[in-house]
């Protein structure tokens, strides 16, 4: 903890304050362009109490410049420093009007409702956000490391302008939170630039001079999304083409229908082009750098791979046994390095095949070259792909949410888990593994079998100190909608049923024999084929 804080705020004469307040009157929203002289929105942080940001209100005593904090330590007391990390915030200020909803799926005079009230369940981001920083500052950190995305767009709903005041939206109803997030007829009237940032700014300099904590920012792709229309339910796309997560209200702790209810008739409004503009990352540069003078220096920084342990975390010293490389010999008289070894594998093969080839000659084909190291494990290799894996994302969401622990949970994937997720999933501590489809690639059993059981079943008992990972048995994802969804019409026009109207057995001739019958059906084939090649070899 520093001995003393200064939070200096810069003299108003300061250039940089001429520059901030130059960029905050040209890109905030209109109702948040009011002058210094005025105390208004957009030239103040928003109130902060107990229930986090209060978007209504203005701190009058906090305007928005720029700020020089300054940490004293004494001479020797930070020898190691302890990085607390938060990123991908996603600080929405439509979730708290969205909250405000008092639909509900089954609705009922009060007080006898047979479904609770949308609003109370709707996830706020921000108030998850100041829940983590609370959490992170009782671990004893000394530095907060803050990643974007900060924010979920740069526009956002903040009707707190022509009139509108808290009071008025203390009880509205289900119509009225319609109005004030529907991008298609209000948007120009509601959505206002950069409402979230100045709430980011709120609550990170509250962070700093409560907590008396330095803290460093950065940003991502969604601090400079602005467009007019990516505000659906499914915001995700494939540019031109059709929405990524079609169906799935994302982020908002709802189902599809309930998210419906709550967002009104713009729940699909989505864009068909990026949303990422770059120019908009200035409102974070010109406000939010003179956080940046701050300077940590670090005499010494080591960092640390340690193998992941069934039960979740890693091994550690004293551990029995333990399956760290340097202390585990696996297969081998003695310990070593996994990946090195697979790294000699691959030379070698690519050595071997190149010889086979008859290619180590003066001056050979690149083509041909290439063509002969595509015949390797080379062409398998996933530790380099810059994608996030479902499996990884699915972890690292569950951490993002905070107050969920990953302990003893079970993970469902389209694919078995290539070996750079296993490892992820048995330090997380997940008991279970349930997936479709192979991986061929995956070195997941070669790698960690000291901590995965790979069955074609699920076992009954949970005496095997591994983590297990077998065959889903059911209706595959992708079968769902072209069961349960209607292919046609149940009536004409004329009110009469339609006599295009077919079963879905009708539609699907598959599902009218159980899997177990099928593989009967395989199996049976294959026998066949050989003993047809067996004859024609005879």
């Amino acid at each position: 903890m520093p001995t003393d804080v200064g939070f200096v705020r810069a003299n108003e004469l300061e250039y940089q304050n001429f520059v901030l307040d130059e960029v905050l009157h040209r890109m905030n929203g209109p109702a948040l362009r009011q002058t210094r002289d005025q105390g208004g929105f957009g030239t103040h942080e928003f109130e902060f109490d107990a229930e986090g940001v209060d978007y209504s209100q203005v701190d009058l005593q906090r305007p928005i410049v720029a700020y020089h904090p300054l940490y004293l330590y004494e001479a020797g007391s930070l020898q190691t420093v302890n990085l607390g990390h938060v990123s991908d915030i996603h600080i929405n200020a439509r979730q708290k009007l969205l909250a405000k909803s008092p639909a509900r799926v089954i609705d009922a005079e009060s007080g006898t409702a047979e479904s609770p009230v949308i609003g109370s369940m709707m996830n706020t981001f921000e108030r998850s956000f100041l829940s983590i920083l609370d959490a992170i500052d009782n671990t004893g950190v000394d530095v907060l490391l803050v990643g974007g995305d900060l924010i979920e767009h740069v526009d956002n709903a903040f009707p707190y302008h022509d009139g509108t005041t808290a009071e008025k939206l203390r009880f509205p109803s289900a119509a009225a939170v319609w109005d004030l997030v529907d991008v298609d007829n209000n948007y120009d009237r509601n959505y206002q630039s950069f409402v979230d940032y100045i709430a980011f700014f709120t609550a990170i300099r509250h962070f700093c001079s409560s907590k008396i904590k330095p803290a460093f920012a950065v940003t991502g792709n969604h601090d400079c999304y602005k467009n007019t229309q990516i505000y659906g339910i499914s915001p995700r796309l494939f540019f031109g083409i059709r929405k990524a997560n079609e169906g799935i209200p994302a982020d908002h702790n709802l189902t599809f229908y309930e998210a419906m209810l709550a967002f009104g008739e713009s729940w699909g409004s989505a864009a068909m082009k990026d949303p990422f503009d770059a120019q908009y990352h200035e409102w974070f540069y010109a406000v939010l750098t003179p956080f940046s003078d701050f300077n940590v220096q670090l005499p010494k920084v080591a960092l640390v791979g340690l193998a992941p342990k069934c039960g979740g975390g890693a091994y550690e010293s004293g551990d029995l046994p333990d399956h760290r490389c340097f202390a585990d010999p696996g297969e081998r008289d003695k310990p070593y390095c996994r990946n090195e070894i697979f790294k000699r594998e691959i030379y070698r093969e690519v050595f071997d095949s190149l010889i086979s080839a008859e290619l180590l000659v003066k001056n050979p084909d690149p083509k041909e070259v290439q063509k002969a190291v595509e015949k390797t494990r080379i062409r398998d290799l996933i530790e380099f792909s810059r994608a996030v894996h479902a499996e990884m994302d699915a972890l690292l969401s569950l951490g993002r949410i905070g107050g969920l622990s990953s302990t003893n949970c079970s993970l469902y994937c389209t694919t078995f888990p290539c070996h750079s997720c296993a490892k992820h999933i048995v330090a997380a501590g997940i008991k279970e593994v349930v997936y479709i489809e192979p991986y061929q690639k995956s070195l997941a059993q070669q790698l960690h079998g000291d901590a995965i059981e790979v069955s074609a079943l699920p076992t009954k008992t949970n005496t095997v100190e591994r983590v297990r990972f077998h065959l889903f048995s059911g209706v595959a994802p992708r079968r769902f909608a072209s069961v349960f969804e209607a292919q046609a019409r149940l009536k004409d026009k004329d009110g009469n049923l339609s006599t295009e109207v077919v079963t879905v057995a009708q539609r699907h001739s598959l599902l009218q024999k159980s899997y177990l019958d099928l593989e009967n059906e395989i199996v049976q084939l294959v026998e066949n084929l050989r003993g047809s090649e067996a004859g024609d070899a005879a």
